[in-house]
């Protein structure tokens, strides 16, 4: 039981960290767009990235670059631990927008914003859902208790 809840920390904690890449990847786009919206026409909105980095400099690519790395780096790992345990999860709809999602995520340089908001979406609704954390919590602090109680008294 032990190894499952470490496991099942590890996994939420790699999606955690998806989020928060994500947030991060959002941020950067939204300041990119700022600094560069009235050099772009927003009807080309499906070029909109093609553009913008057309304008940006070596700096701002840079760090666009290093924001989308950390994103895919906690995707991935989210996208293995989720394969690990597909075949435990029910909801057939958020499993194909995962799988969807997913593949744009690890084959575009530049995955659109929305396709990856999804992406984490989907694995943070399924894990939700599935999972009842409260009863890995309990049960987590159950071993523990028991743990401390039968350990051997120090003698002083």
């Amino acid at each position: 039981m032990e190894n499952a809840v470490s496991y099942l920390t590890i996994l939420l904690n790699d999606l955690e960290q998806a989020k928060n890449s994500l947030s991060t990847y959002n941020n950067t786009i939204l300041i990119l767009k700022a600094n560069y919206a009235q050099d772009i026409d927003p009807s080309q909105e499906e070029n909109f990235y093609k553009r913008l980095t057309k304008k940006m400099n070596d700096s701002e690519k840079n760090q666009l670059a290093t924001t989308i790395s950390y994103f895919r780096a906690y995707a991935t790992r989210a996208y293995i631990g989720y394969k690990s345990i597909e075949t435990k999860l029910k909801d057939s709809e958020k499993k194909k927008q995962i799988e969807e999602t997913y593949k744009i995520i690890k084959t575009t340089v530049m995955p659109d914003y929305d396709t990856a908001e999804a992406f984490v979406q989907a694995l943070n609704d399924i894990f939700v859902i599935e999972i009842n954390v409260q009863a890995l919590i309990n049960t987590a602090q159950k071993s523990n208790d028991l743990s401390r109680l039968s350990s051997t008294p120090t003698l002083t």
